[in-house]
């Protein structure tokens, strides 16, 4: 799928009818999760393929003790959330890609899903859910592993020590892994080691499962994959992948694994009750499922399995059993298990409280949620959030007061919502407590009839209480009907003479989100007349990357003036420009101004150039003088942003003949990065003389495989048939590169010399190549293509060869372009940056971006093409080409 709206839904209880070996411990409580894109229809029926499995799920749909069908139990940005283990007492651990936009080496991992949680990256799909704050953190990152398979060992054939382990798969790394699970505050922190591990590229582990003997069952898919695979896109039909057994030496084998030889339909209630002690596990699932059948007459034996001279693991079982059970004298057993010696038990019998709405059992969780152990206390939020009685609100107040940790606030929180009492949270905002304050503000903010009005929440952003501080710039980023008010607080403490830096880039970032309020629209007007200040850098600083249609009057005449002496901040004010539309009628003055400034040589050349690419969005006419200075700034050796900047300016501007002409003499040596802006300087013309020199150029350009036949066909298509047909010969040069491309690689690989990785360093980092402009390694570098951090551990030589040659051959998943046609016959290759219901963003390269508004978007097309353009690689020598594969090639997890 792609990064959009995920959620888990669960039923709580009456899996009989559905599949004998689902995620769930024991198939009781938690026992169904299924991942679902959007919202459910009315009817409640799940969207798969299968009658049967679906009349199955609209059947526990209908039995939902909430009465409500399905319910949430966390929602996210990850893009693909793809397998659930239970631990025994409940808590749900799944595995999922993409739960962060990679960076730092981070991508994929597992989650420790919270009820009522929010996990991953945050964008638009989450916000219409409850919040309590930011998203909830990650359990265990993975890296780029493409993290699939989870599932927990429950018995103790590999030794003690691994039961209750979870194992995951990591399609990319070639290896299963093993994670330890060890309680910190409300949640875990895991214990990651290797525990299977193949050299070749070409195994994938998908599933893992553990047999009824204990045997660990790992299923290689082989190599016929390739969608977001990171070996390229080569199709491998021919690697089948295979069934692999993992089992203990010296483990004992058990009898009759299965319990295929008990007489399952002759044994008693008794011996029913007696087999959730047995060793066996297949055959302890088995019987609670048949004591699950039997329903109301079991609960009297099920009952008595939870006295203290059980074993753990059998009253553990029973608690599950009883919570599959519809009866009341079942919630009344259960009722025992919160008094359990044991935490696990305690947690499983307040999972199944909370889930069948169990008020009567709200005495014992008010004293849980204050005085039992963190994952009790977590639960016990949960469970009396479920409950929805008003009277459990002071005591998760009191709760709150001391928070543990993040995961353990967000449940108290998120009870407040659920129970919804505004008039009985409205007093948390006198407590003298930071804490209580907090999830009081949260809590109110988020709540249907809260009722939390600007006037109560401007207050804190003073707070010499970062905890508040931060809460309160938190609510207000989501308040956007709060302009007015807000402003009016901006205001003053903008014309303060101290404002701490972290404040001053709150400010800026409210403002940038509210431009097209008028009442913003004054400040920052008000703020650019200040001419100088603090008040005056965030003011422009809230400007860079403004989406604005329409240049606010209010602005023109003090951006003019700012413009007129450069008092240090002269290349701010004309960045802050180059986001606004200055084509607006009325902005003229802003014009001249600009093309002043892009002829003073006293200017930076930076300042001059942005200056120039402000004034090209509206078609400008450049004087001789302006195209020379950006001719010459596409010259290899000037800085990188230099370069891009002169390039964009040049695609925008509206050139003469001879300046075409002229800028043709610089298609030969043009990096990729440049030369596909240059070409969009020539559609906007017809001279035949112009297009058969232009395509004289391409023939003989270092850069021309970084172009698509389509694109080339785009340029020209306004041009006479005669420099059409001399194109032809161009399509068919590019064309034939792609036919060879893998003997090319394969030449390669057997004739590069042995690489450097000090000098593949310097190449990765050189303006001549420019990735580290649009690659991250570590925390530093560009965020146009993908995160190298982790590369080398999941791609071999080859992949990285062919990435470096020919990037089309493999593309990285978020990283996909689009193509973009507009009603008015525009097109834009770009990376979805954001799609809404009202805007498209692109990232079409290093420092350039569009937003389109919806109404203008006749087409939006997924293309197999990379941002990143063939032929970068062109003016390295074949040395400089096996350094920086080996540079890349020794980028691993750390």
């Amino acid at each position: 799928g792609v990064a959009d709206e995920r959620e888990v839904w669960y039923d709580p209880g009456t899996l009989t009818g559905c599949a004998n070996d689902l995620h769930g411990p024991y198939l009781g409580l938690d026992g169904w999760i299924y991942w679902c894109k959007g919202a459910f229809e009315e009817q409640r029926h799940i969207l798969t393929s299968g009658d049967e499995f679906v009349s199955r799920a609209a059947h526990i749909f209908r039995r939902h003790p909430s009465g409500g069908g399905v319910e949430v139990v966390m929602t996210g940005g990850m893009d693909n959330p793809v397998e659930v283990a239970f631990m025994p007492s409940g808590e749900r651990i799944f595995s999922a890609t993409f739960i962060q936009h990679p960076g730092g080496g981070n991508r994929d991992g597992l989650i420790h899903a919270i009820y009522g949680g929010t996990y991953g990256k945050v964008h638009g799909v989450i916000e219409s859910h409850p919040r309590t704050g930011d998203v909830l953190p990650i359990l265990t990152h993975l890296g780029p592993a493409a993290a699939c398979a989870l599932m927990r060992f429950e018995s103790s054939a590999l030794g003690e020590a691994y039961r209750d382990n979870l194992f995951s798969s990591s399609f990319n790394m070639s290896k299963v892994m093993r994670h330890e699970l060890v309680k910190v505050g409300a949640s875990y922190r895991t214990v990651d080691s290797d525990f299977l591990v193949s050299d070749s590229s070409d195994f994938h582990p998908t599933h893992i499962e553990e047999d009824a003997d204990g045997s660990l069952i790992v299923i290689d898919t082989g190599g016929w994959y390739k969608l977001c695979c990171p070996t390229s896109q080569l199709h491998k039909p021919d690697v089948h992948g295979g069934i692999y057994r993992i089992r203990k030496m010296d483990s004992n084998l058990l009898d009759d694994p299965r319990g295929l030889k008990l007489s399952w339909d002759r044994l008693s209630l008794s011996d029913l009750v007696g087999l959730l002690e047995d060793e066996r596990v297949a055959v302890k699932k088995r019987a609670m499922g048949q004591l699950a059948a039997i329903g109301s007459p079991a609960v009297s034996r099920l009952r008595g399995m939870l006295s203290a001279d059980t074993p753990v693991d059998a009253r553990l079982l029973s608690v599950w059993v009883l919570a599959r059970i519809d009866d009341p004298s079942a919630r009344l057993a259960t009722q025992m298990a919160l008094a359990d010696p044991d935490e696990n038990v305690r947690q499983a019998a307040i999972h199944s409280t909370g889930l069948w709405r169990d008020s009567s059992a709200i005495p014992e969780l008010l004293e849980l949620v204050v005085k039992g152990l963190p994952h009790n206390r977590r639960a016990a939020a949960e469970a009396l959030g479920r409950n929805g009685d008003a009277k459990a609100v002071e005591s998760l107040l009191e709760s709150v007061s001391d928070p543990i940790d993040r995961v353990f606030e967000h449940s108290i929180i998120y009870a407040l919502i659920e129970i919804g009492d505004a008039d009985s949270v409205w007093p948390a905002l006198k407590s003298s407590d930071p804490n209580v304050l907090r999830a009081g503000l949260i809590a109110l903010d988020q709540m249907p009839q809260g009722e939390l009005g600007a006037e109560a929440v401007i207050p804190f952003m003073q707070s010499t209480v970062p905890l508040l501080r931060d809460a309160a710039d938190w609510i207000i980023s989501r308040h956007s009907d709060w302009g007015k008010e807000l402003v009016e607080y901006y205001q003053t403490r903008l014309q303060e003479s101290e404002l701490a830096s972290k404040e001053a880039e709150q400010i800026r970032l409210r403002l940038s989100d509210t431009l097209e309020d008028p009442a913003t629209q004054r400040l920052i007007a008000e703020g650019l007349e200040s001419g100088q200040g603090r008040y005056l850098e965030i003011c422009l600083r809230a400007l860079e990357g403004s989406r604005l249609n329409q240049l606010p009057e209010s602005w023109v005449d003090p951006l003019v003036s700012l413009l007129q002496v450069d008092n240090g901040q002269l290349a701010m004010v004309v960045r802050a420009i180059g986001s606004l539309p200055i084509e607006e009628v009325g902005s003229e003055s802003l014009s001249s101004r600009l093309r002043l400034i892009s002829q003073d040589e006293r200017v930076s050349r930076i300042t001059r150039l942005k200056a120039l690419e402000a004034l090209a969005r509206s078609l400008l006419v450049l004087n001789d003088s302006q195209f020379e200075f950006l001719a010459h700034s596409l010259d290899v050796n000037e800085p990188l942003s230099e370069r891009i900047s002169a390039a964009n300016s040049l695609s925008k501007a509206k050139l003469s003949v001879q300046q075409l002409a002229r800028l043709a003499d610089f298609i030969e040596k043009a990096s990729p990065l440049q030369l596909r802006p240059i070409l969009s300087a020539f559609k906007r013309v017809s001279d035949e003389a112009v297009g058969k020199k232009l395509i004289a150029q391409l023939r003989s350009a270092i850069a021309l495989d970084s172009l698509r036949p389509d694109e080339l066909r785009a340029v020209v298509a306004e041009y006479p048939n005669s420099v059409k047909i001399e194109a032809e010969s161009l399509y068919k040069l590019i064309d034939s590169g792609a036919e060879d491309r893998a003997a090319h690689i394969e030449h390669l690989l057997s004739t590069l010399p042995e690489g450097d990785i000090q000098r593949g360093q310097n190449v990765f980092n050189s303006s001549l190549t420019a990735c580290k402009a649009c690659h991250a390694i570590g925390y530093e570098g560009g965020n146009v293509g993908p995160d190298l951090t982790t590369i080398g551990q999941i791609r071999t030589k080859r992949d990285l060869l062919e990435a470096v040659i020919y990037p089309n051959s493999s593309l990285v998943r978020s990283y996909e372009t689009y193509q973009v046609r507009t009603h008015s016959g525009d097109e834009y290759l770009g990376i979805l940056k954001e799609n809404t219901a009202t805007m498209t963003e692109l990232l079409l390269g290093i420092g350039q971006s569009i937003a389109i508004p919806s109404e203008e978007i006749k087409d939006l097309v997924p293309t197999n093409t990379s941002i990143m353009p063939t032929g970068l690689t062109a003016s390295l020598s074949e040395q400089e080409i096996a350094d920086l594969v080996a540079f890349l090639k020794d980028t691993k997890w750390r």
